[in-house]
């Protein structure tokens, strides 16, 4: 959670960081490490089973007054402060209303996506078996989601139309959900040594 609060204090454009939790021990570090945490997480949307775009759209509704949101997951620490502001600009310069973290290499468990002028184009799942296909996709990384508040607002979702692709390294993607997942964003992290 350090890692994702630095990323974003350093950004040039997050004018505000907030952690959304129910937990007072997250909470209690989230602060630690200078984060707000102005509320409390309703329990239904503190289930494995919620979504993260309830949450956002929760966080938007508490927070109000903000054009833009941009979601960092503490599951994806490795990425930079200049991911953020280079996502932020993508998406300023293409006049998107959405901007994803990408990856090479699809799998069949995420979206798949061919880029063309910026612009994410979804594609079918047809190129399961096809390892070659599939390295040439890219596919969400979870490290960083820009999104207008109007577009959050109106369709309930960061992807869609009009989103473009922020490209990012496979080291910096780690994206953490089991152990072995955890060690290597360790190894990334200490190669970056941000604190």
């Amino acid at each position: 959670m350090a890692h994702t609060i630095v990323a974003a204090q350093n950004s040039c454009f997050v004018d505000r960081v907030i952690c959304s939790t129910d937990s007072e021990e997250i909470s209690d570090e989230a602060r630690k490490w200078g984060c707000e945490v102005p509320f409390v997480r309703p329990s239904h949307l503190a289930t494995d089973e919620a979504s993260s775009i309830d949450t956002l759209l929760h966080a938007v509704t508490e927070v109000s007054g903000y054009d833009y949101v941009v979601l960092l997951q503490p599951t994806s620490p490795c990425r930079l402060s200049s991911d953020i502001d280079s996502a932020v600009l993508l998406l300023a310069q293409k006049r998107a209303s959405s901007c994803i973290a990408v990856t090479r290499g699809a799998i069949p468990s995420l979206p798949a996506y061919s880029i063309s002028a910026g612009f994410l184009n979804q594609q079918s799942k047809d190129f399961d078996g096809n390892a070659a296909l599939g390295s040439l996709l890219w596919r969400p990384n979870g490290a960083l989601y820009v999104t207008s508040v109007n577009r959050l607002l109106q369709t309930r979702a960061i992807e869609g139309e009009g989103t473009i692709g922020y490209p990012m390294s496979g080291e910096r993607s780690a994206d953490i959900d089991t152990q072995s997942d955890f060690d290597q964003a360790v190894a990334v992290l200490t190669s970056q040594s941000t604190f």
